[in-house]
């Protein structure tokens, strides 16, 4: 989502010491990726938000996108490699991230700068995305692989196989086309697969590509 021209521009910046590793500073404000555009830029804040893609450029540099999950708000980030990892190297497409940056309000949607000392994993995708979250968030998700939990449920009509929430109120069609998951019929499971519309139907689907109790 971000160009690379954007990643050159934050190299610069970092050369001229703008962005700095900043995760030794204690008194950082915490405000929601949805009240970042109020945000002075300059102004060094945590956020905490859910991984919607992220890009890995020749400059060592990383573009991700996190969402909100309480509403349709995003923010695009630009790190910059330091001490510990790069998130490429440990977090995947549905983790929770949590990230000490600086604001930019340049561009919508805004754009937050960090090191990666500044950038770590906060929950794992099987244990903040829900059924739900995909739902709402679905172009966001659509023709990424996921990890998801849930109840595993055979239908006794024609054999569909669906995901139900853990709080029973949604569920999803299951296509797994490579593998057999009947025998996890009423457990609960965590899922691998990708986020899918049909658009015959409009309706969500998960082609499996792992499953395993939870």
């Amino acid at each position: 989502m971000l160009k690379d021209a954007r990643v050159i521009s934050a190299m610069l910046a970092m050369s001229l010491g703008v962005v700095i590793a900043l995760g030794s500073i204690g008194t950082q404000p915490t405000v929601s990726i949805s009240e970042l555009p109020s945000i002075e830029s300059g102004m060094v804040v945590r956020i905490f938000g859910i991984l919607t893609d992220l890009r890995v450029h020749d400059s060592g540099f990383e573009s991700l996108v996190l969402a909100d999950p309480e509403s349709d708000a995003i923010v695009n980030l630009v790190c910059s490699p330091g001490v510990l990892p790069m998130p490429s190297e440990y977090s995947s497409i549905g983790d929770e991230l949590q990230v000490i940056g600086e604001v930019s309000n340049d561009r919508i949607p805004p754009t937050v700068f960090a090191a990666s000392d500044d950038v770590r994993l906060e929950r794992s995708s099987a244990e903040i995305l829900t059924l739900e979250l995909l739902a709402s968030h679905w172009r966001l998700f659509e023709g990424d692989e996921i990890n998801v939990r849930g109840i595993l449920v055979e239908t006794s009509s024609d054999d569909e196989c669906r995901l139900h929430g853990l709080d029973g109120s949604s569920s999803m069609a299951l296509v797994c086309p490579n593998i057999e998951i009947s025998h996890l019929n009423g457990k609960l499971v965590t899922l691998t697969g990708t986020f899918r519309l049909n658009p015959s139907t409009m309706a969500f689907y998960i082609e499996v590509r792992e499953a395993h109790l939870s």
